[in-house]
């Protein structure tokens, strides 16, 4: 017997069976796939293999990747671009590009190997992963190239530049993960694959499309180490950012960054502008030795180390709260270090202690291993100006998406604001201007437009009004 079902969903499942559902009600003509399991298969899904927690985790992959394409989508039919474009060149590729490229070729070689295995957990954990980078780092940092106007031939053609490669990476590697998610996501991945599957010899389905062949010429292990590296940063800098309570939006002058054997000057500055533009701040300082930054102490962890030691846990303790720079940096890079108790060896290994940092300049700072950096919070009046100017096209962006203008309309603005933000605005008015497609941004006792808000931004006001451009 087959149920009378609603259509299909490409997250839900149908039900096919003559089982007795005497929970079925006319409301809902069909239960959730999940409860079904759970009642009819217990040993397949228990909370083991399929909790609360993993369902939310697949929803959000799922959400995140929808997003991925429905922002690539919406630019992509602003400007015509049919998917059947000029194959990509790779002089016309961005590093961000072909870290991408890269990092799907590694990811679907990982998945391969792991199906292989017969190791479904391994590959959903390798696409959960590069689904993040996709959308967070690619996608994030790709914003002003889809952003960008459209460039044309005299054909009317999208030509071969920096935003067109942009989307043939993109649907490239949509593609490539629906795919590659298929026999673990079989609806989401169909649903996926019909709207970027533009191959003149398309096939109908996912499930009829061949397994992606790895294209070993594209995988770049030094380019993918160097991204991850600039990734790990720019977390760090946003964590101190955070604990600091200062917004991204406001610039900051430095970085101090500590290099050494793991960290090396050189990868760093092959990342250089990509770390700064993502955090905002203007420079990075090189410094080699860590203790011209922080002072660090170690203290010993007396859940770990009394069980082993015993009664020579005191005199353990003493000797660790004593560990210079040096021995802190030896057990921090080996993992293990051998010190004298009560005349005795004992090996101290890096869980056994806990190490405390504690800045010695005015400056925040934070600590990854063996990566250190520390974020310079001094604020002069330019760099105040420009955080004021960041937070005002924030504001106007925010009006445009209330306003349910498109994407593409350019606008009239006139604000009221006080003495700092008028300021700030003469002399970034034509970066706002440039940011939320602003042709005219003037001063007015009465702002007018079809919406007026008044904002705080910080300590200062303004009152916004925003109207279409006169045709």
């Amino acid at each position: 017997m087959i149920l009378k079902t609603k259509p299909l969903h490409p997250t839900f499942g149908v039900i096919v069976d003559n089982i007795n559902l005497d929970y079925v009600t006319k409301e809902n003509l069909y239960p959730e796939i999940r409860n079904l399991f759970e009642k009819h298969s217990a040993v397949l899904f228990t909370d083991q293999i399929f909790s609360e927690e993993t369902h939310i985790r697949f929803a959000k992959l799922f959400g995140t990747l929808e997003n991925v394409y429905r922002f690539f989508s919406s630019y992509a039919n602003i400007d015509g671009f049919t998917g059947n474009e000029t194959s990509m060149v790779s002089d016309n590729l961005e590093e961000l590009d072909r870290w991408l490229l890269s990092r799907v070729n590694s990811t679907a070689k990982l998945v391969t190997q792991c199906f292989d295995n017969y190791d479904c957990t391994g590959s959903a954990r390798a696409i959960e992963k590069f689904v993040d980078e996709f959308s967070n780092w690619y996608i994030r940092r790709s914003r002003e190239r889809f952003w960008a106007g459209k460039k044309t031939n005299a054909t009317g053609a999208l030509q071969s530049d920096q935003k067109l490669a942009a989307y043939l990476t993109t649907i490239k590697c949509l593609r490539t993960v629906a795919i590659i998610m298929s026999p673990i996501a079989p609806f989401f991945s169909d649903w996926l694959f019909r709207r970027v599957d533009k191959s003149k010899d398309g096939v109908a389905s996912v499930h009829l499309a061949e397994f992606p062949e790895i294209d070993h010429g594209l995988i770049d292990v030094d380019l993918e180490r160097r991204m991850e590296l600039a990734r790990r940063i720019v977390q760090m800098i946003l964590l101190i950012r955070n604990k600091a309570k200062v917004n991204v939006r406001q610039p900051l002058k430095r970085i101090l960054l500590v290099t050494n054997k793991t960290v090396m000057k050189t990868d760093v500055e092959k990342i250089e502008g990509i770390v700064l533009d993502e955090v905002n701040v203007k420079s990075i300082d090189y410094v080699e030795d860590s203790s011209s930054l922080v002072h660090r102490t170690a203290k010993a962890d007396f859940k770990r180390l009394g069980p082993r030691l015993g009664g020579a846990m005191k005199n353990a303790a003493a000797v660790i709260s004593t560990f210079t720079e040096a021995q802190i940096d030896e057990i921090t890079q080996k993992g293990v270090l051998e010190v004298l108790v009560d005349s005795k060896p004992v090996s101290i290994n890096l869980e056994d202690i806990q190490i405390y940092s504690e800045s010695t300049e005015a400056l925040e700072m934070a600590q990854d291993g063996m990566l250190t950096v520390a974020l310079d919070m001094t604020l002069d009046e330019n760099l105040r100006a420009e955080g004021f100017a960041r937070e005002i096209i924030n504001r106007v962006q925010s009006m445009r998406k209330n306003a349910d203008f498109n994407l593409t309309d350019r606008i009239m603005v006139t604000y009221k604001a006080s003495d700092v933000l008028k300021a700030a605005l003469n002399v970034h008015s034509k970066a706002v201007g440039i940011e939320t497609l602003a042709s005219k941004f003037t001063e007015s006792p009465s702002p007018v437009g079809v919406l007026v808000k008044n904002f705080q931004v910080g300590p200062e006001t303004i009152e916004i009004g925003i109207a279409l451009e006169d045709t």
